[in-house]
């Protein structure tokens, strides 16, 4: 069983197999994992730090110490039940309340999230940090996180899961992303600019449907570059009226998608 180490100002408890001062069976490091709740920006722990196990139970009692403007920063191994525990416990929280911000970048042994092992639904997360092992957001595995603002991680290649995230205004795709896969980002109805990077290859089917906001698309390669992404959609009335950026200038898209050719018209000239 993982085990976790939480970092809360003056408090802390030990239950389960964990190493207490009486002398328990101590819990190997490959075993552990470290939470802690922190600012969102600093990497030092917060007050003293006590483990305890991954039951439903001690999660919710973590989640619920929580305060607006902390991380529940997390290190360590996980497994995708883990990530179903911890996506139960979150979803018990108030959004009028408390937002949570998750720091995951020193977790290790996920490659992958998805509807079932996400964070479908949960309203009250507000920020995510993914780990470096993560390569993919598959099956809506943040669909409908209506005060999801921001979603990081350096070696991301495929995103699926997006769809519904009302608060996302400007998001930055991870550059080593390759295929921004169906429906991705449906329903985020207010989001106005999408950033992309020169290693996606595909957009998917709606990946923008009702996105009525969108105006901007930021992209790090050419226009030559950006003519070669394929677009499977039907429904391209969102690409005419996006000002697209490109390191060779700025221009107005034309014609692109689904049998179409891609044509746009350089507007800073």
């Amino acid at each position: 069983m993982m085990k976790f180490l939480l970092g809360i100002l003056c408090i802390g408890f030990c239950v389960g197999f964990v190493a207490c001062s009486n002398g328990s069976e101590s819990v190997s490091d490959e075993e552990k994992s470290v939470v802690s709740t922190n600012d969102f920006d600093s990497s030092e722990e917060t007050g003293d730090a006590y483990n305890f196990t991954t039951s439903t139970e001690d999660i919710l009692a973590v989640v619920s110490k929580l305060k607006n403007g902390e991380t529940l920063k997390i290190e360590g191994k996980m497994t995708l039940d883990d990530v179903a525990t911890l996506t139960n416990a979150i979803r018990t929280i108030d959004e009028d309340e408390i937002l949570i911000d998750i720091d995951m970048k020193s977790v290790t042994g996920l490659v992958y999230v998805d509807f079932g092992h996400g964070f479908y639904g949960c309203k009250a997360l507000h920020s995510i940090k993914l780990p470096p092992s993560l390569l993919s957001i598959s099956d809506y595995a943040f669909g409908d996180c209506r005060n999801l603002v921001s979603v990081s991680g350096d070696n991301i290649q495929y995103i699926n899961g997006l769809h519904g995230c009302t608060s996302l205004v400007h998001f930055t795709v991870p550059k080593r992303v390759t295929n921004i896969d169906n429906y991705s980002f449906q329903g985020c109805t207010n989001l106005e600019s999408l950033t992309i990077g020169k290693k996606l290859e595909r957009f998917g089917y709606c990946v923008l449907g009702d996105s009525p906001n969108l105006s901007v698309i930021n992209y790090d390669g050419t226009i030559e570059d950006f003519s070669k992404i394929i677009l499977d959609d039907f429904q391209t009335d969102w690409c005419t009226r996006v000002v697209l950026n490109c390191s060779d200038g700025k221009y107005s898209i034309f014609s692109w998608g689904h049998n179409k050719t891609f044509s746009a018209r350089r507007i800073d000239e």
